[in-house]
């Protein structure tokens, strides 16, 4: 569990909300050696419309089931954990810890991301980088955004020949888009990378945003990439600069 310590530990952090109680849910990949105090950090907001009410496209009053948006980022996360949990397990030497992270209140103004970067597990200055995982459910033709790079110079240089031996298209982007939750993190000074389908759909915000519809390949094949994007980045001895 992320939170907590000494017999209090928790998956859950609550944070209040318009007077009700929303809550960011995480779990650590402990590191080792000399990195292990450092954290990298993946992400997807767990959050979505409801009943459509506020921000609907479709229908309100009808679920909004948000199988692409964001239940793919979610899963992509949950890939992620277990495929590193596995290269964790098998290797020695200086790693970071990762942290993965699925946070609420995305959808209402990144409410959750604000309070995690707002109360983190650690220093803000020892979180490496936030990758945000935000809609990899509706994939065409191998296509996925990557943007950020820019936001750490060396990322620029470490990165790209990660995503040239990967199956995907990554089409790569040095600065940031998209209002997601990444842009809390940006706003306290981590480097971030923000993670997308390049492809929007029209059934975006509404009821029709269901599971059936989902490309499950290439978005476990994004949650491949990234994982090795992950390993990339626990052992490099200096920080991103």
């Amino acid at each position: 569990p992320a939170f907590g310590s000494g017999g209090n530990e928790s998956w859950r952090q609550p944070f209040d909300w318009n007077g009700q109680t929303a809550e960011n849910v995480g779990g650590i990949l402990r590191g080792s050696g000399n990195l292990a105090d450092q954290y990298i950090v993946v992400a997807a907001h767990l959050d979505h419309l409801g009943m459509g009410e506020g921000s609907s496209r479709g229908v309100s009053g009808k679920l909004h089931p948000g199988a692409d948006d964001n239940a793919s980022g979610v899963a992509a996360v949950l890939l992620m954990a277990d495929h590193l949990a596995t290269t964790y397990a098998q290797s020695e030497g200086d790693r970071r810890s990762v942290l993965f992270l699925a946070l609420s209140g995305e959808e209402t103004g990144l409410e959750g991301a604000t309070h995690y970067a707002r109360n983190p597990i650690a220093p803000i200055t020892a979180h490496t980088i936030m990758i945000n995982i935000d809609m990899v459910g509706r994939i065409k033709e191998d296509r996925i955004s990557v943007a950020g790079l820019g936001t750490a110079a060396s990322l620029e240089q470490m990165l790209p020949p990660v995503f040239e031996a990967s199956d995907m298209n990554e089409q790569i982007e040095s600065s940031i888009s998209g209002r997601s939750d990444h842009f809390a993190f940006y706003e306290a000074n981590v480097p971030v990378l923000f993670v997308t389908q390049t492809d929007q759909h029209d059934d975006y915000h509404t009821q029709n945003d269901v599971p059936w519809k989902i490309n499950r390949t290439d978005g476990a094949e994004t949650a491949s990439v990234l994982s090795e994007v992950v390993r990339t980045l626990s052992t490099m001895r200096n920080n991103l600069a």
